[in-house]
């Protein structure tokens, strides 16, 4: 039935989303220890992160024993970023006409989308 099929789903991206949120956050407290004479425009007392994770914890395991399923398909969802990561941004070598492809599907998504303001022109 369609509810379940919407629930199924928003299970799902609201698991991913937890989980997305919660590992950015984890970067604070491990930016502070691996680097701490980085520079800091706005400086959070580590109480909050870590809190914040802590709840990001619950968040993500309880849903983890109670519908592993969604929980199965979200990490799926996560982990198909991987080939995506590889052929689009680690692979440095790519040949001409892959490149050109990219390039033409990028420009013209920019175009139908509109996410390309006017260029201004050079002075």
């Amino acid at each position: 039935n369609a509810f379940d099929f919407l629930r199924f789903n928003f299970n799902t991206i609201e698991f991913n989303l937890q989980l997305s949120i919660g590992v950015s956050v984890l970067c604070l407290p491990w930016l502070r220890w691996s680097q701490p004479d980085l520079s800091r425009p706005i400086k959070v007392n580590l109480i909050f992160p870590i809190f914040y994770i802590l709840a990001t914890l619950f968040v993500t395991i309880v849903p983890m024993y109670a519908s592993p399923v969604e929980t199965g398909y979200g990490c799926l969802m996560i982990l198909s970023s991987i080939p995506v990561y590889l052929v689009f941004i680690a692979w440095k070598n790519k040949p001409k006409f892959f490149q050109e492809g990219v390039g033409a599907v990028t420009q013209t998504l920019q175009k139908l989308l509109v996410v390309v303001g006017p260029q201004k022109a050079k002075v």
